[in-house]
């Protein structure tokens, strides 16, 4: 079977605007942190997300959850096929709003609602344009962000 066409692939993901994933759980892991941490400041016990409690022990350095770790969370799976058989990829950006803060050892719960889909031609071709909203939450159902995120086809 050959690859859908881009206009065929944005028919099918338009008839699916609305959808949303199930929900996938992780707990917020300090190691998993601290790596994020080291990966975007190049210090795992330096940087704007550690709080220095002394700077003679720093073992005792109390490692903050950074916004932007969220972006590493995995959401559920649709029941929907949303395979998108195109090859080429881009990201397009996002949009985030903040409402409490994640710690070491929450448990969050991330999905993602298909909001937008919409097929432009550019200069380099035909591009589809794919908005997705991710919601995440906290164990007591709190909702501790949203992001809105452009995936760029082609």
């Amino acid at each position: 079977m050959g690859q859908d066409s881009i206009e065929e692939v944005s028919v099918k993901l338009k008839n699916l605007v609305g959808v949303e994933s199930s929900s996938c759980v992780t707990a917020i892991d300090g190691d998993a942190v601290r790596r994020f941490n080291e990966a975007v400041v190049g210090d795992p016990i330096e940087g704007p997300a550690v709080i220095k409690f002394s700077s003679q022990d720093s073992s005792k350095n109390l490692v903050r959850v950074p916004p932007t770790f969220l972006r590493s969370l995995t959401s559920g799976h649709f029941d929907e096929e949303l395979y998108i058989d195109l090859p080429n990829i881009l990201d397009g950006g996002s949009e985030w709003e903040y409402f409490h803060r994640v710690e070491i050892g929450d448990e969050i719960a991330v999905s993602t609602l298909l909001h937008n889909v919409t097929l432009k031609e550019t200069r380099s071709g035909k591009m589809l344009f794919i908005i997705w909203d991710i919601k995440y939450s906290n164990c007591d159902d709190n909702l501790v962000a949203t992001q809105r995120a452009t995936e760029i086809r082609y």
